[in-house]
């Protein structure tokens, strides 16, 4: 995946090709390294993968198409920042923690939503749209996890948008 860090666009149609492996850490690379060269082949490339069968794939494009301020991930981003969205997904509990005990994976799965709210509120910022400020607001004051909370507090100010206060 070097070829990303050259940015050259003629790297997109072989890269594209890497988002059907059935190995999901090389999707997600991938993801990311058509993320870093941009442009809309590499966009549309990414966008295909929004509303398919894989969650985790569908956040992670969801999120590259934001950082690349591509409005295809408006939609999908305002789920992204609701955390009962992720309830009951599957996906979100990662397969090396299949032989934990209960505590072990609900603890995983949590961080693992934690990150993709965090990372959900930091793609808003740079998607810049201010109609995501509505949840960004329900997020700093309603949250759990302060780390969600902060995020969704400096997409605020990124958006120019008032914190929820009390």
């Amino acid at each position: 995946f070097a070829l990303s860090r050259m940015g050259d666009r003629a790297a997109v149609p072989p890269l594209a090709e890497h988002l059907r492996s059935p190995v999901a850490e090389e999707r997600w690379l991938t993801i990311g390294a058509l993320g870093k060269i941009g442009g809309p082949d590499a966009m549309d490339a990414i966008a295909g993968l929004l509303g398919g069968d894989d969650s985790i794939d569908h956040r992670n494009a969801v999120l590259a198409l934001a950082a690349n301020g591509d409005v295809r991930a408006t939609e999908p981003l305002k789920a992204m920042l609701d955390r009962e969205s992720y309830a009951g997904d599957p996906g979100l509990t990662h397969e090396d923690y299949a032989g934990s005990d209960e505590a072990t994976r609900q603890a995983a799965r949590a961080n693992t939503v934690d990150q993709f709210l965090v990372n959900a509120a930091r793609a808003a910022a740079s998607l810049g749209d201010p109609g995501l400020a509505p949840r960004l607001q329900n997020l700093q004051k309603n949250d759990p996890s302060v780390a969600v909370q902060s995020a969704a507090l400096s997409a605020l100010h990124e958006l120019g948008a008032a914190p929820e206060n009390d």
